[in-house]
């Protein structure tokens, strides 16, 4: 192997490094909080956070009866409210949607 080749191997390698680096840092970002695992839906909450929807619609029902609502992550106050991208569109959705629904 001529020395630029192995130039060019070591470059490869290390580009390869950064990649990896990327997608490791990539899929962290796409962890749900609340569940550790990857995001199947992602919504963002009232507190700016994002979360996979299942668990953040479950949080938000299973807290909705208490006075206060608080954020999973940063446990400030926290509005019943969270946004999704459903096809095209961008859909809000709270706890009391279910009521209405079903009155």
């Amino acid at each position: 192997m001529t020395q630029g080749q192995r130039a060019l191997v070591r470059d490869l390698r290390e580009s390869l490094r950064g990649a990896r680096r990327a997608v490791k840092q990539g899929a962290q970002r796409l962890r749900c909080p609340l569940t550790g695992v990857q995001m199947k839906r992602v919504a963002l909450a009232a507190d700016g956070q994002f979360y996979d929807l299942a668990a953040l619609q479950r949080h938000l029902r299973d807290h909705v009866d208490q006075r206060v609502v608080r954020s999973p992550l940063r446990g400030g106050h926290m509005a019943c409210v969270l946004f999704y991208v459903e096809g095209k569109s961008r859909v809000s959705w709270t706890p009391f949607d279910a009521l209405l629904l079903t009155s």
